[in-house]
């Protein structure tokens, strides 16, 4: 929990967010880890906080006040900008210009600061700092046109009932998804008719798993009725069955557990993960009892709550060992790790105590995490990759798995998994990350894994 007196700090940054440029931002922050004493749960909550602060949707309106603009075509200056089209602080201008003429534009900022820059039909484009940005003046030719710009900042955090939050106005359109108002796009059909014919080829067990938006499992706690069939859902399960993969959309496992998920986070618990993979591994010759793991209730601000000001928590469930099966829980065993946060994270983890004595590979997202902790208690080796699903054979040929999960978020099933033959061809495995060349030194000699980390450690420097 946070005391007030941290609480008004952070709020104070949020308040003052358009006065401030990114730096003046992860400064102020990087104070209030000096100015407070901190509980590691503390720094990685403010860290979140910071994330949320700088990753902000913003609405750009730009009003025209002077000039014809059809005489002078900006097709980014529409009435909304989506975020795919600027950074979190910056803008880039597309101008399309009929003539060779050089079209000049000025920027003016609400310091007074005033910066010019021409642009040609060769070189359309203007990256221009948004922070601070008061109006934009273009010249073309001898016509003049004047732009106003205000920003609006567009809240995606949806209130439901009894405080549960959930995504609105996010990239991936989870409030048109949930009504079943879209569908997986013809080029995305391909790629998973490609994705699931080569799991079908692998001559492997395996499952898919499509973790369930929060707001399909409470949708009685959701402001909008959700209709009982998913459009695109039902497009990736057909093709899924079609390849003979086993498809798992466990939304009936979970619909009637209401600590499946928190209130301020748009991912299941602990609990709410155990109950899908106990089915899946018990359906699959894994046999273990629902109660060979417990659960302590504590508190967490959750990725929605922290987007909140001040910051919200809810109750949540973290793993334990069960006393009655003694045996020695591992909360932090032996592995092999990148150290990358989030996507293109590796985690091979080792247990030679473990009941069974199986190979694992998990390619899954930020809700596969939840499985690491139980995973790596019940198996001697566990491969785990953040791919968003994609497969690696590279990995499939190395290990030599017994079973493969894949896991994919619900609301990222419009962007379909890759095949990569190699894992050098998985880009994401190279996401630049501040790293301490010594915590690899374990790592570059190994089979297979060495020249990965060689590979990694050389893409970092």
């Amino acid at each position: 929990m946070m005391d007030n007196e941290l609480i008004s700090a952070i709020s104070a940054i949020n308040d003052n967010l358009y006065k401030l440029t990114k730096d003046e931002i992860e400064n102020k922050f990087t104070s209030l880890f000096k100015d407070f004493e901190l509980s590691n749960r503390q720094k990685r909550e403010i860290s979140q906080i910071k994330d949320s602060i700088l990753f902000n949707y913003y609405n750009i309106n730009i009003c025209q006040s002077y000039g014809q603009f059809d005489i002078l075509s900006l097709n980014n200056f529409a009435s909304t900008i989506r975020r795919d089209h600027f950074t979190n602080f910056s803008l880039k201008l597309k101008l399309k210009i009929k003539s060779e003429e050089l079209c000049e534009i000025t920027l003016v900022y609400v310091t007074g600061l005033k910066l010019s820059s021409s642009v040609s039909v060769s070189s359309p484009f203007l990256i221009c700092e948004l922070s601070g940005l008061k109006s934009i003046i273009v010249r073309y030719g001898y016509e003049l046109f004047f732009y106003n710009i205000t920003f609006t900042k567009i809240d995606h955090i949806m209130i439901g009932i009894d405080g549960y939050l959930f995504l609105q106005n996010d990239r991936n359109n989870s409030l048109r998804h949930n009504l079943s108002l879209l569908e997986v796009d013809r080029d995305n059909i391909k790629k998973y008719e490609i994705f699931f014919n080569r799991l079908n080829k692998l001559n492997i067990k395996l499952c898919f798993i499509l973790a369930p938006n929060k707001e399909r499992v409470f949708n009685n706690f959701y402001p909008y009725h959700i209709p009982d069939d998913n459009k695109a859902v039902n497009q990736l399960k057909t093709i899924a069955e079609g390849n003979s993969i086993p498809f798992h959309y466990p939304v009936h496992s979970l619909i009637n557990n209401y600590s499946a998920f928190s209130k301020t986070d748009t991912h299941w618990t602990y609990l709410g993960a155990w109950t899908i993979l106990h089915s899946i591994l018990n359906k699959y010759g894994f046999k273990i009892p629902f109660d060979y793991f417990c659960f302590t209730e504590a508190t967490s601000i959750g990725d929605l709550g922290s987007k909140i000001f001040p910051p919200v928590s809810s109750q949540i469930f973290y793993a334990e060992g069960n006393p009655k099966y003694k045996y020695k829980f591992l909360n932090n065993p032996p592995q092999i790790t990148n150290f990358l946060p989030q996507e293109g994270g590796l985690h091979k983890f080792f247990n030679e105590n473990a009941i069974f004595k199986n190979k694992i590979v998990v390619f899954g997202d930020s809700f596969s995490r939840y499985f690491y902790i139980f995973l790596n208690n019940l198996f001697s080796e566990v491969t785990c990759l953040r791919t968003s699903a994609s497969l690696i054979l590279d990995i499939i040929n190395f290990e030599k798995p017994d079973f493969i999960i894949f896991e994919r978020a619900e609301r990222f099933l419009y962007s379909a998994p890759d095949v990569f033959q190699n894992l050098s061809d998985c880009k994401m495995m190279f996401r630049p990350f501040k790293i301490n060349i010594e915590d690899f030194n374990n790592f570059v000699n190994l089979p297979f894994y060495g020249n990965y980390f060689k590979e990694f450690l050389t893409s970092n420097f």
